[in-house]
């Protein structure tokens, strides 16, 4: 949130043709939160991801949630999952299998970006 400070007077081609009013202060709206930076692959099993990752520059707020978007590399649709830590362990995956995972975080002004798409990859055994 930003405080502004605003003053109005009237004007003409000529110049400022009234007094200003009284200052009226205010405040921004919220906005969405940046991406979350420095998603990583920090485990993976037969069956599970672990992914972490790192609060946003610019959270804008307090961060409510974070929502986690992933799918095998031959599906066209993600799945998504919300956590309020900043890891998550992916369970019931496919063994040997590619997986595209991103996350964004959310606040009281909505879902920010997603991170750029990560690749973890399940164990074969």
């Amino acid at each position: 949130h930003e405080d502004y400070s605003v003053q109005v007077a009237c004007m003409s081609s000529s110049g400022v043709t009234g007094a200003f009013c009284e200052t009226v202060n205010c405040k921004s709206g919220p906005d969405v939160p940046t991406a979350p930076v420095k998603l990583s692959l920090d485990e993976a099993t037969r069956n599970t991801v672990t992914l972490s990752w790192s609060s946003p520059v610019s959270p804008n707020g307090e961060i409510t949630e974070y929502r986690l978007q992933y799918k095998s590399a031959n599906e066209t649709r993600f799945s998504t999952l919300t956590v309020t830590d900043e890891s998550c362990t992916l369970t019931e995956l496919t063994a040997n299998e590619k997986y595209e995972v991103k996350v964004a975080a959310v606040n009281e002004a909505g879902c920010g970006p997603y991170t750029d798409i990560t690749t973890a990859h399940t164990s074969p055994v």
